[in-house]
């Protein structure tokens, strides 16, 4: 079942071309996470700005995201993080077909997703917030 979740997308003209070399695709080079009793924050380092599709699923719930034209460095490919915040139980990053990046954020509620690409340096950054119950 897929739930739609507040989110933001880069869109595709607000994305500069600052490759150097255009038949190269941006690489995925780590993975950083922080979080809070109310936050939880992925961070990715890549090589140049991309173009991201975003989904959810239940049952267990998580979060996923395909990076489209880019690849895993080989220490990242497979990789699995434990997490075990209040929100994200583990990060799973792969390769199922060449030229894509899934990243699948297993979590623990049902939280506030936001997403942005950063430049200088470029990431792709994940913000999970606690919703308020009240």
């Amino acid at each position: 079942m897929n739930r739609s979740l507040p989110f933001t997308v880069a869109s595709p003209s607000n994305l500069p071309t600052s490759r150097r070399n255009l038949s190269t695709i941006p690489r995925v080079t780590a993975i950083q996470h922080w979080s809070s009793g109310e936050s939880s924050t992925v961070v990715f380092d890549l090589d140049d700005p991309v173009q991201y599709e975003m989904h959810h699923v239940t049952s267990p719930d998580r979060i996923y995201f395909d990076l489209h034209r880019t690849e895993l460095v080989p220490d990242l490919a497979g990789r699995s993080i434990r997490i075990g915040d209040a929100l994200l139980k583990q990060i799973r990053v792969a390769q199922p077909v060449v030229g894509t990046t899934r990243i699948v954020l297993e979590t623990k509620v049902l939280s506030k997703v936001s997403v942005t690409i950063e430049q200088n340096p470029c990431r792709f950054v994940v913000q999970l917030h606690k919703i308020d119950s009240r």
